[in-house]
């Protein structure tokens, strides 16, 4: 098995971002980690994302814990790492390490944010997923 580095594309401001898992070869067989930057607008309000990972009918197989609070006007770099235990809060516009679990993917799956509190004009970016092929 070979480890891969997969970039998603940002999604447009104020939407979350998501990534399908296609029959390609090329193609994630499971995810190793996962790192996104998350910015907040000046909008008044906490975000809290978090990472789900659903199969091919939409059910959830794999739901992070809620990270790190985000308030306005901040930005937070997330990273999901399996084998590592959950990071205290990390001062605003630094890093959050979490633990991810070893979620086997099967074609239709999706890895995808879900945010409370995202706001218009938050913007994701930098979404990188690691994985065996």
């Amino acid at each position: 098995m070979a480890v891969i580095e997969v970039l998603v594309p940002a999604p447009a401001v104020g939407t979350e971002w998501l990534y399908t898992i296609t029959n390609s070869t090329l193609e994630l067989k499971t995810v190793r980690a996962v790192v996104f930057k998350l910015t907040a607008d000046g909008n008044t309000g906490n975000r809290n994302p978090t990472v789900v990972v659903n199969d091919s009918n939409g059910l959830p197989v794999f739901t992070s814990i809620a990270m790190s609070t985000l308030i306005a006007s901040h930005n937070q770099t997330y990273q999901m790492y399996q084998g590592t235990d959950f990071n205290t809060q990390p001062s605003a516009n630094s890093s959050l390490t979490i633990s991810f679990p070893e979620v086997p993917l099967l074609n239709g799956f999706t890895i995808r944010s879900a945010n409370t509190g995202l706001k218009a004009g938050d913007q994701f970016s930098n979404i990188i997923l690691i994985g065996d092929q």
